[in-house]
C-alpha cells in the first residue's frame, strides 16, 4: 500500500512512522524546512518514546519526507491522509480551513479519484 500524507507535525509523523512500521510505503509531504531538517537526521521535531528509532529504521526506505507529492515517484497512490493545523479563526470559534484547502489543491496534480482521501485534524475550541 502507498500512503501519501499531507502534514508531518505531530499527527502525520505518527501515522506516517506507524503505518511504515507495518509495511506501507510513506511519502510524507512537509513544507516546513525545519520539519524536513530534522527528519533527514532521523529525529522528529517534538519527543514520543522510540519515535526517533522508528524514523531512523523506516526513513529513506519506506518512509520518505518531500517537499510534495510531485516529487515522489510517479506510482499509484492507494489513499492520501490530510493531519494540516485547524486553528481557530482569530477572535472567533471558527476553524480556519485554508491550510485544509491548500492540502486538498495540492493533490489535485496526482488525484485520479480512485484514492482514498481522509482528513485528520484537530481544531480547539
Amino acid at each position: 500500500m502507498r500512503i501519501g500524507i499531507v502534514g508531518l507535525g505531530y499527527v502525520g509523523l505518527t501515522l506516517g512512522i506507524a503505518a511504515a512500521s507495518r509495511g506501507a510505503e510513506v511519502f510524507g509531504i512537509e513544507i516546513n524546512p525545519k520539519i524536513r531538517a530534522a527528519l533527514a537526521q532521523n529525529r522528529a521535531h517534538f519527543f514520543e518514546p522510540r519515535l526517533n528509532e522508528l524514523i531512523a529504521i523506516h526513513n529513506h526506505k519506506n518512509f520518505h519526507c518531500v517537499d510534495n507529492l510531485n516529487n515522489a515517484p510517479p506510482h499509484q497512490f492507494d489513499a492520501f491522509i490530510i493531519t494540516v493545523g485547524t486553528p481557530l479563526r482569530p477572535n472567533s470559534t471558527k476553524p480556519n480551513l485554508d491550510a485544509i484547502s491548500r492540502a486538498i489543491e495540492s493533490l489535485a496534480p496526482i488525484y485520479d479519484g480512485s484514492q482514498l482521501v481522509i482528513i485528520r485534524s484537530t481544531v480547539s475550541v
